[in-house]
């Protein structure tokens, strides 16, 4: 059964949700549920909002809009890697190997990049990796609710969002 849920309010959402799963279960208590989420935020509160008022919270796959037309392009179309390009596992890979290449280092064209994220990237021995993360699961929102941004910046354009445009727009090519 598929239910969509729409609120101004976080709590309403996840009331409204456990309502749901408490009114009809999962004919198999092995089933996982699957709940489509807005943003990892969301997620993390309905994983202890459903735990607190419901005493558990197990067998839960949350997923993100994107994560979901992956997984269902990949029923439908034949020869669908598991994994696309754009998903926030493999672009946090392919970012913290950039952010760890040598070209990085000395290439003029990273140079914006390098400066405004320099005091991030070097605070700590895991900071690219967080930072690789976080840079994932912006892009990751970008695909979703930005289209218009990446289209620009895959075209090497510019909109004048700002400062941060510029250096976003490059990391966005490299993994492009």
């Amino acid at each position: 059964m598929f239910y969509l849920f729409q609120s101004d309010r976080l709590e309403s959402l996840a009331e409204m949700c456990a309502r749901i799963h408490q009114a009809s279960p999962l004919d198999s208590v092995l089933a996982q549920e699957e709940v489509v989420v807005q943003s990892q935020g969301m997620r993390r509160y309905l994983n202890v909002f459903f735990a607190r008022e419901l005493g558990v919270a197990a067998n839960l796959k949350f997923s993100l809009p994107a994560g979901l037309a992956w997984q269902l392009m990949r029923k439908l179309v034949p020869d669908v890697p598991p994994l696309s390009p754009f998903s926030p596992e493999v672009m946090r890979w392919r970012l913290l190997d950039l952010f760890r290449s040598e070209a990085f280092q000395t290439d003029p064209e990273y140079e914006n990049v390098r400066l405004k994220l320099e005091s991030y990237l070097y605070s700590s021995a895991s900071a690219d990796y967080q930072l690789a993360g976080q840079m994932a699961d912006i892009f990751d929102q970008y695909l979703v609710y930005r289209p218009d941004w990446i289209d620009a910046w895959q075209a090497g354009k510019l909109l004048g969002l700002g400062d941060d445009e510029d250096w976003q727009a490059r990391l966005w090519r490299y993994l492009d």
